[in-house]
């Protein structure tokens, strides 16, 4: 019921909100239920490329075998240069941060996280709008819970 309440409808707008269309490209930061679902919701709008980005490698392996997705470990690179480097410097059309505030990838983000000077990090939401065209879209279905980047 879950999944049917709230992933599916999340992930669903998540792809909507992306002005996902046939022959999109993609980035989907998290690889979660909402970055899966999302993924599934892009390939049936029409993406002709999406990339996703975790550090789970059971989950990026899963979603390359159900949705044909470019998995992006970023334990091994990084995944906005990659995007990049991929998309002939251009970036994706779009890109959502499935992520939002459990993201603490920087020793900064932990020292203003532990400082309370803001509650959530915002790397993943750094990483979507560096991998993201000029004029592209960056999506954030998630929550985050407090202030992120003066957000």
């Amino acid at each position: 019921m879950l999944f049917l309440s709230d992933i599916l409808p999340t992930g669903y707008q998540a792809a909507l909100n992306a002005e996902i269309t046939k022959g999109s490209t993609f980035a989907i930061f998290g690889a979660g239920p909402i970055g899966l679902i999302s993924a599934e919701c892009a390939r049936m709008l029409g993406a002709d490329q999406i990339f996703m980005i975790n550090n789970a490698s059971y989950r990026l392996e899963f979603a390359k075998a159900t949705y044909g997705i470019n998995p992006l470990n970023f334990d091994d690179i990084d995944p906005s240069e990659q995007i990049l480097s991929m998309t002939h410097n251009r970036g994706v059309d779009a890109s959502i941060d499935a992520v939002s505030f459990e993201a603490k990838v920087s020793t900064g983000d932990q020292i203003l996280t532990t400082k309370e000077a803001e509650t959530s990090s915002g790397a993943s939401l750094r990483q979507c709008i560096a991998a993201t065209r000029r004029g592209g879209i960056v999506g954030v279905p998630g929550v985050y819970a407090g202030l992120c980047m003066r957000f």
